[in-house]
């Protein structure tokens, strides 16, 4: 995998630039003055060496008014590229650069007209699929449902240490909650079905359904890391999370309170599950911040957040399996 690296600074820049650049293993570079003031450099490097290099431009050339760098997935390269440049240099797991996963979960938290009608259709079709215990219909559901970035964005803040960003993602993953639960309280008092056998499965404890969610936040986060789709692993983490929702918002409808406290508890578990498991997946992935003050307090964060996130999964575990049992 290639990124194309393109870096504006002023012209007076030249110089330092090129000291710069002559310490950075490139496949192929280009530079032109795109106005008298402004110089353009575009460099194409191996995916794994985006981000350090982006990070060495910003620490050195940041404060730069007109600095600014772009990264650019590239396709492919026609003639094809040297085989002998390409394998040149260390080798390292293959990872995009964080300012790609940030700005690629950015958008998917972005509260509008287009996650609300997904979040809202989505509830509507699982809610029937799980009424009229239809497997086919709940796993279309699945498809559209957008939860699987709101889960990884916090992950993903968690991991840097950026509360803001933590902040914006947990708020759209709650408005995202309350609107499937809003739904569930609808169809559940339209249609008024005795709970199916996949209602049930979302109302008893299973340490199938803590896997399940482990596997899915880790398997989101690998993919969000790696630069691949991550639509299919929006499926997994949606069949851990959207279920139990919509399950507990039908059994309010019902009145059925305890049936939906263990559905909603289910519902908690999976959700903290999916995130720690993320949280350790980007760990994992060499995930960091930038700067040394940055990593020493994303290291708090982190450490902080995994201990929180532990202990509520032991708790509530303790009480899906006694007090719900």
């Amino acid at each position: 995998m290639l990124r194309l690296v393109q870096v504006s600074l002023p012209a007076a820049c030249a110089d330092t630039l090129r000291e710069l650049l002559d310490t950075v293993d490139s496949v192929e570079e280009w530079q032109w003055d795109l106005r008298r003031d402004l110089l353009v450099t575009q460099l194409v490097v191996k995916t794994t060496r985006a981000e350090p290099l982006v990070d060495l431009l910003e620490q050195r050339f940041g404060s730069e008014e007109s600095f600014r760098a772009l990264i650019l997935r590239v396709h492919a390269t026609v003639p094809e590229l040297d085989d002998d440049a390409l394998e040149s240099g260390e080798s390292s797991p293959e990872r995009v650069a964080r300012a790609e996963i940030r700005n690629a979960l950015e958008t998917g938290i972005d509260v509008g007209p287009v996650f609300l009608a997904t979040v809202v259709l989505s509830a509507i079709i699982a809610a029937i699929g799980l009424q009229t215990d239809n497997v086919a219909v709940i796993i279309g559901a699945m498809v559209v449902a957008p939860l699987l970035t709101p889960n990884m964005a916090m992950a993903f803040a968690v991991t840097i240490g950026d509360v803001r960003f933590l902040r914006a993602a947990a708020r759209t993953s709650i408005f995202g909650a309350l609107t499937g639960f809003a739904v569930a309280l609808i169809v559940g008092w339209v249609l008024h079905a005795p709970p199916s056998e996949q209602m049930q499965l979302r109302m008893e404890p299973r340490l199938a359904d803590i896997l399940l969610a482990l596997a899915s936040g880790a398997a989101g986060a690998l993919g969000f890391t790696s630069g691949v789709s991550a639509s299919l692993v929006g499926v997994m983490v949606a069949v851990a999370l959207l279920p139990p929702l919509l399950v507990s918002g039908i059994m309010v409808a019902d009145g059925e309170f305890g049936l939906a406290g263990r559905a909603a508890t289910l519902l908690a578990i999976n959700v903290i599950c999916v995130v720690l498991a993320a949280v350790f997946t980007f760990l994992w992935r060499g995930v960091r911040p930038r700067t040394w003050w940055e990593k020493d307090k994303a290291r708090r964060y982190t450490r902080r957040a995994i201990l929180l996130c532990t202990s509520l999964v032991a708790i509530l575990a303790v009480l899906l399996f006694t007090t719900f049992a």
